[in-house]
């Protein structure tokens, strides 16, 4: 895939020493599986099991955990979050990346740099995020999106959302 500039990334950062111990107690999969420079689906589910978000879930090492969430907004998901953090030392916060489309990167890959850039393997492509600051390409947003649809990769509809993790096939996915 040539690169391309995508819409806007939502993304949840969750650091500080209880970062994990935080995502496992919040989120759907299994957080202590997760490697640091990898990542997994994932989704943080309301108390009737309805998912809230969903997401990519990245160790990027250095107690950070990235949420590149799949549709809906951070700060909502971010305020959702926070009112679970209590005593754990860590903390959400809301972050707003440029997507950036790119040839391929390994597979459930994860690579922060210095320069507060961060690339996932995505499949036969890679997702590159980096400071916003180039504007989208429409068409090239329809064709990632497009790939999505064709690798069975969900995305919450904006709104209230009422879905249930199986509606999604969190399952096959591995976010259950």
């Amino acid at each position: 895939m040539p690169h391309v500039v995508l819409p806007e990334v939502n993304c949840l950062l969750i650091e500080g020493p209880d970062a994990r111990r935080f995502a496992q107690a919040q989120f759907s999969g299994d957080v202590d599986s997760l490697a640091q420079g990898q990542w997994q689906w994932n989704a943080w589910l309301d108390a009737h099991g309805r998912v809230q978000a969903l997401m990519h879930l990245a160790d990027l090492g250095d107690e950070r955990l990235l949420a590149v969430l799949r549709g809906g907004d951070a700060e909502d998901a971010r305020a959702g979050l926070a009112r679970y953090v209590f005593r754990a030392k860590a903390s959400v916060t809301a972050r707003i990346f440029s997507g950036h489309a790119e040839g391929a990167l390994s597979m459930a890959h994860v690579n922060a740099n210095a320069q507060d850039e961060i690339a996932l393997g995505y499949g036969d492509r890679s997702l590159r995020l980096k400071t916003p600051g180039t504007p989208a390409d429409p068409e090239a947003a329809n064709a990632w999106r497009l790939a999505d649809i064709r690798a069975g990769w969900p995305i919450l509809p904006a709104g209230d959302a009422q879905f249930l993790p199986p509606a999604l096939a969190l399952e096959r996915l591995g976010a259950v």
